[in-house]
């Protein structure tokens, strides 16, 4: 080897050793950049994030705190139907128990429409209700016995107890239906839907 080609030797391994690490330091560069640039983006899309979190917490509190109003709401609508019912309930009571005394002191008499028995031989006939079924003047009378009367007021008043009752819970029920329906229709456009 001449000392002219060990010149180019060194003086292209020094190229090669400059290239080599310019290559190297362009590599770095980008890797660099490409990591930045990631970190960037992946702070940019939690900040996002958190902000998307933030926003549907607040939606929820909003939804939370719309539920408890509602609910209060129903609480007090329904303990003042309770109370209406217990009104009720107590008034037809006092009403029942001095009807009941009186039937049973006597001082109120129950009587019932009777159909008498057909004689077996051509006596007169019966009288018999007026048209439609109802008591007119020629139709015969029995008194009850004022225990028996007694006890058919109990049952008239037990169904009519029962039945009143049965209204309350229909009315809770028809209450919670038109609050639920409100309460789906506000948020669902709070929504947006």
């Amino acid at each position: 080897m001449t000392p002219h080609h060990h010149q180019r030797g060194l003086l292209g391994s020094q190229f090669l050793l400059t290239g080599v690490l310019l290559l190297a330091l362009i590599l770095a560069t980008f890797y660099m950049g490409v990591l930045y640039e990631g970190r960037s983006a992946a702070k940019a899309q939690q900040t996002a994030l958190q902000a998307q979190q933030r926003k549907a917490d607040e939606a929820v509190d909003k939804l939370r705190a719309e539920r408890d109003d509602t609910e209060r709401d129903l609480r007090k609508q329904i303990a003042d139907q309770k109370a209406k019912l217990e009104t009720t309930q107590g008034n037809a009571n006092a009403a029942h128990q001095t009807h009941v005394a009186g039937v049973r002191a006597g001082t109120v008499r129950v009587r019932v429409p009777i159909v008498p028995a057909v004689p077996a031989c051509g006596g007169p006939t019966p009288r018999s209700p007026a048209q439609g079924g109802a008591a007119g003047p020629e139709t015969a009378y029995a008194q009850l016995d004022p225990t028996a009367a007694a006890n058919l007021a109990d049952i008239a008043h037990d169904g009519d107890q029962g039945i009143r009752e049965l209204n309350h819970c229909i009315d809770r029920y028809e209450l919670m239906r038109k609050a639920m329906d409100r309460w789906t229709e506000q948020t669902l456009a709070g929504m947006g839907g």
